[in-house]
């Protein structure tokens, strides 16, 4: 152990004195020569790939393999016997030397960034090219055919005459009523809505609350949507009229509340009140609302009518046919509606 303690001693001095001799010769005085002949620009530099720790250390042992001299044999001791033969130090011995050596140098190995190459010279700008000859007008194309005229010649058609003096019969459609008839010519189309609803309807003390309408019997311009909205589908003045049969299982009376609202708002004076009668004996209390609201509406619009009592007992009742003497049903409400003016 001794002796590669010694060896290696040996080594870490040798490295310390080449790295003595490398300083030694960056600090002599250079004697500059006479310049040459400027060369030609040469290409952008590029940047040296950093020196990696193992590239140093590799350099390192392989000097040190070249290089280093055999230790001196020990000298004899005063007693006892000679000292033990020296030998050449083993690869692992340079290697851990080196390693020594590397860590006290380290800072100093690494040389400064080299300069950046001269920037080379730009090349001369291209020669414009000649521009090209401009293409030959192409042939006039043919003229198109346009509408010259049109005109309704009798009451149940009318003729498209074309540009070229073509022409073309268009029949007017034939409305028809329902059975059969047909609308006569000139007159316009009536606008109009029948419906009713076959289920009797409740509704919350004190909630304002839509009559439904669950079946469209016949219907032109007007509809009914989500089952509660009168919709328009052309503006005008319209009159709007219904009726709903109310019942009371309670024994005493109450007041119903009925009114038109308009796409979610109130219409200005519209509410009407009227009594419903107690319950006398197995008999509910009956009565029927029935009148009309005229509202003058665009196209897109919609109407609800609204109902409301302090009391839920009061329904809208819907009453099938019945016998002695035979009667048809009673929807819970019978709504129409008609345009009766622009």
């Amino acid at each position: 152990m001794a002796v590669q303690n010694e060896i290696i001693t040996a080594l870490v001095e040798g490295m310390a004195n080449l790295n003595q001799r490398v300083n030694d010769l960056a600090v002599q005085k250079q004697i500059p020569g006479p310049p040459g002949d400027r060369g030609p620009p040469g290409e952008d530099g590029k940047d040296a790939p950093a020196v990696t720790d193992e590239q140093i250390k590799s350099a390192a042992v392989q000097w040190l393999e070249a290089n280093i001299a055999q230790p001196k044999d020990g000298e004899p001791g005063p007693k006892g016997d000679d000292g033990q033969a020296g030998r050449a130090p083993t690869s692992e011995e340079i290697r851990l030397a080196v390693d020594i050596w590397f860590e006290i140098n380290r800072d100093e190995l690494v040389g400064a960034a080299g300069r950046d190459g001269d920037a080379g010279t730009d090349g001369r700008d291209g020669i414009d090219g000649r521009n090209g000859i401009d293409g030959r007008d192409g042939r006039d194309g043919s003229d198109g055919v346009g509408i010259a005229l049109v005109e309704q010649r009798d009451e149940t058609s009318f003729w498209i005459t074309l540009t070229d003096g073509r022409e073309f019969e268009i029949e007017l459609p034939k409305p028809k009523r329902r059975g059969g008839g047909v609308i006569a010519s000139g007159a316009a189309q009536p606008v109009y809505l029948s419906a009713i609803d076959s289920q009797t309807q409740t509704h919350a003390a004190n909630t304002a609350t839509p009559m439904e309408f669950d079946t469209v019997v016949e219907n032109f311009g007007i509809s009914v949507e989500d089952g509660v909205k009168i919709a328009f589908g052309v503006s005008g003045l319209f009159n709007v009229q219904f009726s709903a049969q109310l019942y009371n299982t309670d024994s005493q009376e109450h007041d119903v509340s009925i009114w038109l609202a308009r796409d979610g708002t109130n219409e200005p004076d519209s509410c009407t009140d009227l009594t419903v009668p107690s319950k006398h004996g197995a008999f509910n209390g009956a009565t029927v609302a029935a009148w009309n609201f005229f509202i003058r509406a665009k196209k897109g619009e919609y109407c609800r009518i609204l109902w409301s009592c302090p009391s839920d007992k009061v329904y809208i009742a819907n009453i099938p046919a019945r016998t002695t003497p035979t009667r048809p049903a009673t929807p819970a409400i019978i709504l129409t509606v008609n345009k009766v003016a622009p």
